[in-house]
Formats: C-alpha cells, sequence, structure tokens
C-alpha cells in the first residue's frame, strides 16, 4: 500500500450530487481517524447538488475514479438510451456543471491501483457493467489476481447495494452495520454501498460508506442518519424528482416513491 493512503481508509461510493448526505458521512469519516478517502465514483448524477459535491470531494483530497454518471455528466457516455430518470437528471446536470468541475471529473482515472488496494465504479474494465452475482464476483476477483497480483482488495460501487465477498465463498454477502473480519491473504471485493442514492429497503433512506483497518484487517460498514426532506426539497426546487435520492429494490418500490413524488407536486 502507498504510503500516501496509509492504513486506514474511508471507502465511499454513488455520492450522485447528494450533498446532505455527503456531509453527513463527511462528518462521521473526519471523527473516525482515517488516513485517507477513496472513492468508487459517480459523484454526480440524480441529485441537485453536483458541484458542491464534487468540490467537498475535491476538498477532502480523496483519491477517485470515474463512474458512469461523472462520465455522462461530461458527455464521454451518450445519455440517449438510458432511462427518463437518468437523460433528465444529465440534461440538468450537464447544464448545472461549472468548468472547473467538468474538468475535474475529465480528469478522473477510470481505475485506481493502490497497491493492496485497486478501485473501479462497475467493474475493473467497463465503469457501466453490474457486478451483481456470485459469479460476477468470483470473474473479477480471478482478473483482479491477474492483472494486479498484489492487491488483496478490490472496491467497486454502481450496484448501490453493501457487499464483501471473498474469493473462495459461495456467495457474496450483504452486510448490515458492523464490523467484518478480512481473512488474512485472501482477496474480497468491497462495495460500501451508495452516500447518496441508496437502494436497500432502509425507510428513511440512510447514507452508506465503509472503513477499512488493513492492519486489523477489518471493514466496518456504517450507515448514518440525514436530511432527507431537505435533499428532497431542494430537487423538487430544481424540478427534479425527489424519489432521485432513494430507489428501493424492485418495480414495486420505486413505484410507490413515483406515487409520492407525484402526490407532493
Amino acid at each position: 500500500m502507498t504510503s500516501s493512503i496509509g492504513r486506514r481508509i474511508a471507502v465511499v461510493a454513488d455520492v450522485h450530487a447528494n450533498l446532505h448526505a455527503l456531509r453527513a458521512v463527511v462528518a462521521e469519516i473526519r471523527s473516525s481517524g482515517v488516513d485517507s478517502i477513496v472513492c468508487a465514483g459517480d459523484l454526480v448524477g440524480y441529485g441537485p447538488f453536483p458541484n458542491e459535491c464534487v468540490d467537498m470531494i475535491a476538498g477532502l483530497g480523496a483519491r477517485s475514479v470515474a463512474g458512469n454518471h461523472d462520465l455522462m455528466a461530461i458527455n464521454g457516455i451518450p445519455i440517449e438510451r438510458v432511462g427518463r430518470l437518468v437523460r433528465e437528471s444529465q440534461e440538468w446536470t450537464r447544464a448545472q456543471l461549472r468548468p472547473d468541475v467538468r474538468d475535474y471529473l475529465a480528469g478522473l482515472p477510470l481505475k485506481l491501483d493502490l497497491g493492496e488496494l485497486v478501485v473501479a465504479h462497475g467493474s475493473l474494465s467497463d465503469p457501466s457493467q453490474y457486478v451483481v452475482g456470485a459469479a460476477d464476483g468470483f470473474a473479477q476477483l480471478a482478473k483482479l489476481a491477474l492483472e494486479h497480483p498484489s492487491a488483496l482488495l478490490l472496491v467497486l460501487g454502481h450496484t448501490h447495494r453493501r457487499r464483501l465477498q471473498a474469493g473462495v465463498d459461495a456467495g457474496a454477502a450483504a452486510p448490515r452495520d458492523g464490523k467484518v473480519e478480512l481473512r488474512n491473504g485472501m482477496r474480497y471485493l468491497l462495495n460500501p454501498g451508495s452516500v447518496g442514492q441508496s437502494r436497500e429497503w432502509m425507510p428513511p433512506p440512510r447514507a452508506h460508506f465503509a472503513l477499512l483497518h488493513l492492519d486489523a484487517g477489518l471493514v466496518d460498514f456504517r450507515s448514518v442518519d440525514y436530511d432527507v426532506a431537505s435533499c428532497s426539497a431542494a430537487l423538487r426546487e430544481r424540478g427534479l424528482p425527489a424519489y432521485a435520492m432513494h430507489l428501493p429494490p424492485g418495480r414495486l418500490g420505486r413505484a410507490a416513491l413515483y406515487m409520492r413524488d407525484a402526490l407532493h407536486g
């Protein structure tokens, strides 16, 4: 592990321009005594504060990769064939980004090799790929061993779901808050969950992240409350749907939020 990263690392992903959630997470991180912060991408998209969230991540000195929404926001990925929510959000986001924020997003790599730790967004080779099943996870860990033999941890985002999968396990865990011990010498896939757009059934929405203690061999999954009402109001003020900050899994969950947003105008 490079000395600039240290041994106690805060791991975040999928901020999605949710400043209220990011502030809550950063407050927790600052009280946790970490050496550094890594981000698995998607700083913008969906949420109402793209410039402010990029400013905060950059100001923290976080090491970040580009997510698919970051690339869409700077015209690096087309938006013509995406769903309505993504397209409307991206059209609004593209119009809001300051030139310096665009330059920051354009300068983000697709992958970071930090020694024991490799960070990407969707997968090692594609920021838009969803790594969801155990087989997908095993394939990524095999690719990690081949391309980055010194790495023991692969950090991914994109799914907005917390996950920890070991290289020899039959399945992947979806952890709740708390510490999980890492076996010595084992490779792991780690997804800290989403800071700004939870897709877990956890009403009200919470902001998720993880603390990685390399010397102790622990991952500490955490979630924090944030000002959901203010984020929802900010979305509406900008003409964006309030449910953009929280998409529970499954069509019924999303339909319930669509109905709630419609009732509130």
